[in-house]
């Protein structure tokens, strides 16, 4: 489920937005016990529930707009028959945009956000992450086109990963990609 609100402020120039979420789970699964001596197999429940937050508050006029957001996310990842798999992540954030809108029509942005992570069972996702983006951008051509350079990662910070939890596995996955690069 989940439920935006937003609202404007003093004609314009203010807003706030709120996001919420909630994810609830409820995953069954067989699993072969080969040290059983039954040699049966068992059912195993994991359940993942998981609540998010996040608030954004904007400041804009003609030339300049300012956006601060600061939010988090709680998992709660149970594993009946394996409790060695449950986990409690949570994740805080908070960041800044700022774009600064020229008369000429040129535009130039960058966005400042910190992770903040803790709760998992792998350490090397246990840390903070900082990431760094810039643009600038020109309107030309009477408005029909743009030419724009966006600089990504400047602090290499970008991890790829991908991570799934079910009633047979955890996994992290781990994938090459271009974390810094120029566009």
């Amino acid at each position: 489920g989940n439920c935006v609100f937003n609202k404007t402020f003093s004609n314009n120039h203010f807003s706030l937005s709120n996001h919420a979420a909630a994810e609830y789970q409820n995953n069954v699964s067989f699993l072969y016990n080969s040290s059983s001596t039954v040699r049966a197999d068992e059912i195993n429940v994991v359940r993942r529930f998981m609540v998010k937050e996040s608030l954004d508050f904007c400041y804009r006029n003609d030339i300049l707009e300012l956006i601060a957001n600061a939010g988090g996310e709680y998992t709660d990842e149970t594993s009946l028959l394996r409790p060695s798999m449950s986990q409690w992540p949570f994740i805080v954030k908070a960041g800044l945009t700022a774009t600064l809108t020229f008369p000429w029509k040129m535009r130039i942005s960058s966005d400042f956000s910190t992770l903040w992570q803790r709760g998992f069972k792998f350490d090397t996702l246990n840390r903070n992450f900082y990431y760094l983006n810039a643009d600038i951008s020109q309107t030309i051509l009477k408005g029909k086109a743009t030419i724009r350079l966006d600089v990504y990662d400047l602090l290499n910070q970008n991890v790829n990963l991908s991570r799934s939890f079910s009633a047979s596995s955890r996994s992290i996955t781990t994938f090459s990609g271009m974390g810094r690069y120029v566009l």
